[in-house]
């Protein structure tokens, strides 16, 4: 399907699709392995500069090569390990929430100069009040129906 559409009006729409239909990510004490790669163990990090899970695991890895890894130590890692990834994924989804709205305002910022202006838009959702469409420059905007006046339309909210 990628690779059909590679190209083609329609790959942005089913790269976005796709992507909203995975689970989110977060971060846990659980090993849940790792489902793509078909392993039953699975851990992933980069520099410990850019984020405190990568920091975490780097240091126990550091104190299981540096044999400090003893029962009191993995029972003491089991609590703040616990704690890290509940604390990590909901800063995690914080800080995506705030990204999503300094780009909802900046893009908001530059439409303003082009206000009344007519654009090629793909529909990238429909719902049974407005038509969500994105444009070639990646702005994503609403239409409420009630303001399209030149034709009719039907919402099968089961077909959609």
């Amino acid at each position: 399907m990628f690779e059909k559409s590679k190209g083609t009006s329609a790959e942005n729409i089913i790269n976005q699709v796709t992507l909203r239909s995975l689970k989110k990510a977060r971060y846990s004490t659980e090993n849940a392995g790792h489902f793509g790669l078909a392993s039953s163990a699975y851990s992933h990090f980069t520099s410990p500069i850019r984020r405190y899970p990568d920091l975490a695991a780097h240091r126990v890895i550091t104190d299981y090569i540096e044999g400090k890894m003893d029962y009191q130590r993995l029972e003491q890692l089991e609590k703040e390990l616990a704690q890290i990834s509940k604390h990590s994924s909901e800063r995690e989804r914080n800080a995506i929430d705030a990204e999503r709205q300094v780009d909802a305002m900046k893009k908001a910022e530059y439409m303003q100069q082009f206000i009344g202006k007519s654009f090629d838009a793909v529909v990238s959702g429909v719902a049974n009040t407005a038509i969500f469409v994105e444009l070639e420059n990646t702005v994503e905007g609403v239409i409420p129906l009630s303001e399209i006046r030149s034709d009719y339309f039907v919402y099968f909210k089961e077909l959609y």
